[in-house]
């Protein structure tokens, strides 16, 4: 099977290690290895007395116990931990998607949601969320786009790149029109816990729809994206029993050193997501004043949660050419609409980095 070049991925591949500055990227701040182990007394010893042999494919039980907490209504047993997000959403698309499927995804979004079932030969429908709402997504629409042959609906809430928070009145909705037609439902969950209010938090779709898959990940929310663990939770049985199938054919178990210290990570997960939410929301607050000097030329959506947002140029133009001169001139890579097969007056910018002030003033001074 030949998929399409991830554009987005391939070009952080050429450029994300060799560019000074990263203005676009989608995961919060990470930490070191030494500052996880402060988190508990006694954690290197137990580190220094791992066993390095085969695992638990569906995860250590350490790990999957600390992901069952995450949720309300969840058993260990619903829960299969996978090497980053991207495994699980090709597996998801391996075991279940094929030709005379229907699939309909989030968009603009990450190219995998779109890419991969279309690559499988099933067909796939785009709901569009547009800025001018808001970055909505219209529940009539999705009526619309349904057909007899729909066997799965992908949300990413909050939102990459815009943000967005789904109102708790729609995401019920949303629910109800899926659960009459019994259609799976995978809830991009990665940035759950960086909402910019708690009250705007949705529950996790697992906990709420008996057909729904709640995807999560260390990298995004939590900062660790080195660690490379990731999981899904569905009390769909067929469902879960098809990601374990396909991990057979990934990458069989995961890292035990890894797994270890996601779930030590994820004993202090308030810890981690406090620290994160306080980078974003003074990040967001520079950037809404970057907007009052420049906001003839910017615009955008504040975001409801998650790492980043998504502005875009009021003249419609193409960010395309600054964003070649900043990297040329400066180093700083920036991420423009066109890695989302969206417009290219669009701009990815990551919030949930510390050094966000220093990046934007060297993108600022090259507006002009």
């Amino acid at each position: 099977m030949l998929f399409d070049d991830f554009k987005l991925e391939r070009h952080f591949a050429r450029h994300e290690f060799t560019a000074r500055h990263l203005i676009s990227c989608s995961d919060a701040e990470s930490i070191h290895l030494r500052e996880l182990l402060d988190f508990e007394p006694g954690s290197r010893q137990k580190l220094e007395a791992l066993w390095l042999g085969y695992s638990d494919s569906r995860g250590i039980p350490e790990l999957r116990a600390e992901i069952r907490k995450l949720y309300t209504t969840v058993q260990d047993r619903d829960i299969v931990a996978h090497t980053g997000a991207q495994e699980p959403i090709l597996n998801l698309f391996m075991g279940l998607i094929g030709p005379g499927d229907h699939v309909i995804t989030h968009f603009p979004g990450y190219q995998s949601s779109y890419s991969v079932p279309k690559n499988l030969g099933a067909e796939v429908s785009l709901w569009k969320a547009r800025p001018e709402e808001g970055w909505r997504l219209d529940l009539d629409e999705l009526k619309r786009l349904l057909k007899p042959n729909t066997k799965l609906v992908i949300l990413n809430c909050p939102h990459n790149p815009s943000g967005y928070v789904m109102p708790a009145a729609e995401y019920a909705a949303l629910i109800a029109i899926l659960r009459e037609r019994g259609i799976l439902l995978l809830s991009d969950e990665v940035y759950r816990g960086l909402e910019a209010r708690a009250a705007d938090r949705l529950p996790a779709a697992v906990d709420v729809y008996e057909n729904a898959i709640s995807l999560g990940v260390m990298s995004k929310a939590y900062g660790l994206a080195g660690l490379r663990v990731g999981w899904i939770a569905t009390k769909n049985e067929r469902v879960r029993l098809a990601f374990e199938k396909q991990k057979d054919y990934t990458t069989i178990c995961g890292p035990i050193v890894a797994e270890w210290l996601a779930s030590l990570a994820l004993r202090h997960a308030g810890r981690l997501l406090e620290r994160n939410r306080a980078t974003v929301g003074a990040n967001t607050a520079v950037f809404s004043a970057f907007l009052e000097r420049r906001g003839e030329r910017f615009e955008w959506v504040p975001p409801g949660g998650g790492t980043m947002g998504f502005p875009w140029r009021r003249d419609g133009k193409s960010m395309e050419p600054l964003a070649a001169k900043v990297l040329e001139r400066e180093g700083l890579m920036l991420i423009t609409g066109k890695y989302f097969d969206t417009d290219e007056k669009y701009f990815r910018l990551g919030l949930g980095r510390k050094d966000f002030p220093e990046v934007l003033a060297i993108l600022e001074r090259n507006l002009d």
